[in-house]
């Protein structure tokens, strides 16, 4: 078990470290969308790729975040919702058809952060996508 601090650390190194965010979610019936954040220089590009079956539009949609925003955004990926301490995979073998997913935060030295699952989800699930949703609902995606 790591201690306060150490946790603080690892965090923080994560924070300092992450050049990019994807998201992607959805199920056989609905289809996938992919959220994506990439840190480029000062600033950083938001792109949100709607599942063609459950939105019924095919266009990606852009927008484009300051330092500041991408700052909070991964910083609250790490400290709010702690995704470096979820399960890699999370799998119900009972259901078939569902839900799938995946989270990955790439690094600046080339490393993965990657969690996934089908059908089951880390505890804090539902706030997490809570969050993705607010961060683009100016897209009118939603998962």
């Amino acid at each position: 078990m790591q201690t306060e601090s150490g946790e603080i650390m690892r965090n923080n190194a994560h924070i300092l470290s992450a050049v990019s965010f994807h998201f992607s979610c959805g199920g056989y019936f609905g289809g996938y969308g992919d959220v994506t954040v990439k840190k480029e220089g000062d600033h950083a590009v938001l792109t949100v790729s709607p599942s063609m079956l459950r939105e019924g539009k095919v266009e990606d949609t852009t927008k484009e975040l300051t330092i500041a925003e991408w700052n909070g955004f991964i910083s609250d990926v790490f400290s709010k919702y702690h995704i470096d301490d979820w399960n890699e995979e999370y799998i119900n073998h009972d259901i078939l058809d569902g839900t799938q997913w995946s989270v990955k935060v790439t690094l600046d030295n080339g490393s993965e952060l990657e969690h996934y699952g089908s059908n089951d989800f880390p505890p804090n699930w539902r706030s997490f996508v809570k969050y993705i949703n607010n961060l683009i609902a100016f897209s009118g995606v939603t998962f």
